[in-house]
């Protein structure tokens, strides 16, 4: 799946310049933005006081255990670095450009209830990138109606209870209300999609993850949280720090000049999930739920154990 959605993500990366360069060609102007990871702030001070580079290495070396002597110097050293060094201190990830937002006003789909944009044959299996241009096209008109039929498999597929059941938040596009889940913190997102987690309640099914330890039911504590993994994983050679050294990579590297091997994504359940007939999606559902938990791993200590499901 990783390797399926790098490779497509460079692909539409390549059209999208193409397209670019044929525009400017002809005299517009354009812009062609990162398909993913491409978030305002990081063109805030505080994400670039601790550089990238520096930041990056000093993860990379303390995923690893390393000769027996540094080992509780090097846990030691993470008990006392800041914060900061962590990640980026915002998980807002407000995009430069959104895509499904552009995807939405240029007619190609529709938002479903889980905030992806559903197309009429594909449904949320698809991916977006965009060029951006003051050339004078004429726009399709945008989808009227949606797929969505409200049927919430979408809710019922994400571990980590970022998609609520039925609090609805909204966004206009071109003069239309559209509405969508109310979404909780990113992190409940991440920590799953991003491998550090990944356990049903019931223990029936994972996502591709090995990862398990418990999601707290309120948002607030998940910053918390995510420094509590790497102060409890960085220095131990395990899937945890791994995990969080490849992460850090990818968000700073995003799809397009990231090497394979350095992060790959463990759910995406809810565009699996989401056909555009609710007979399909309840297959797909079924699937899901009969496809087995892969072999756990043991959580970061002082984490707990199994349920990886948060709801506020």
């Amino acid at each position: 799946m990783q390797r399926h959605e790098t490779e497509l993500y460079r692909r539409l990366d390549v059209i999208s310049r193409r397209v670019s360069s044929s525009l400017s060609r002809r005299g517009y102007r354009t812009a062609v933005t990162e398909p993913n990871l491409d978030y305002r702030y990081k063109r805030k001070a505080g994400y670039w006081r601790v550089p990238p580079a520096v930041r990056q290495a000093l993860l990379d070396r303390m995923a690893t255990d390393g000769p027996s002597p540094l080992r509780p110097l090097k846990r030691a050293l993470v008990k006392r670095l800041p914060s900061r060094l962590f990640g980026a201190g915002s998980f807002r990830l407000t995009p430069t450009f959104a895509h499904r937002y552009g995807a939405v006003a240029a007619g190609i789909g529709a938002l479903g209830w889980s905030g992806n944009v559903l197309h009429p044959r594909y449904g949320a299996r698809v991916l977006y990138h965009s060029v951006i241009t003051d050339a004078p096209l004429s726009p399709d008109p945008m989808a009227d109606g949606t797929s969505c039929d409200g049927c919430r498999i979408c809710t019922k597929v994400c571990q980590g209870g970022y998609m609520h059941p039925t609090r609805e938040d909204s966004v206009t596009i071109g003069g239309v209300r559209r509405v969508h889940t109310a979404k909780a913190n990113n992190l409940r997102c991440i920590l799953v999609c991003g491998g550090l987690t990944g356990q049903s309640r019931d223990a029936r099914w994972s996502t591709w993850s090995p990862g398990r330890f418990r999601l707290p039911a309120s948002d607030d504590a998940l910053p918390g949280l995510w420094v509590q993994v790497a102060r409890a994983s960085l220095g131990r050679d395990n899937h945890y720090s791994r995990a969080l050294a490849g992460l850090q990579y990818h968000v700073d590297h995003g799809y397009l000049h990231k090497r394979e091997e350095r992060f790959s994504v463990t759910c995406g359940n809810c565009q699996f999930v989401c056909a555009p007939s609710l007979a399909e999606r309840k297959r797909l559902y079924r699937r899901i739920l009969d496809s087995g938990a892969v072999e756990a791993v043991a959580p970061p200590p002082g984490l707990g154990t199994a349920d990886s499901r948060g709801h506020r």
